[in-house]
């Protein structure tokens, strides 16, 4: 679990340094279910990160916010997080919640970052 948070982290750190980045990630686009937020898929980008983030479907009740899920990639660098993704590369490692309506802001980001850590399913 301690890679995944390192992970983490390290994406967070990554995003935090674009504010196009932290838009698409706080503020997705309508529809797109199932598709990757970040970070861009590539085979360098899927390796050196290990994790990616999903967007997954607005809240029921709540359609302003939209979930986002964390999963583990195949070509991790990581032994640890390839090992996860090896299992099952759809499972759902940690899951936050994104408020639509509200600006992309570093504190947005860090929000995002503590509620990925507190949702961890391992």
């Amino acid at each position: 679990m301690n890679k995944l948070r390192k992970a983490v982290d390290n994406l967070i750190e990554h995003a935090m340094k674009s504010s196009k980045m932290m838009a698409r990630i706080l503020n997705p686009a309508p529809g797109g279910v199932g598709g990757r937020l970040a970070p861009s898929k590539t085979p360098k980008n899927d390796g050196h990160f290990s994790i990616r983030w999903d967007l997954g479907e607005s809240l029921k009740d709540q359609p302003h916010i939209r979930r986002i899920y964390l999963q583990a990639n195949l070509e991790a660098d990581d032994p640890t997080i390839r090992k996860l993704a090896q299992e099952d590369h759809h499972r759902k490692l940690s899951y936050t919640d994104v408020d639509t309506t509200k600006e992309p802001s570093e504190e947005g980001m860090l929000d995002l970052k503590e509620q990925f850590k507190k949702n961890m399913k391992l």
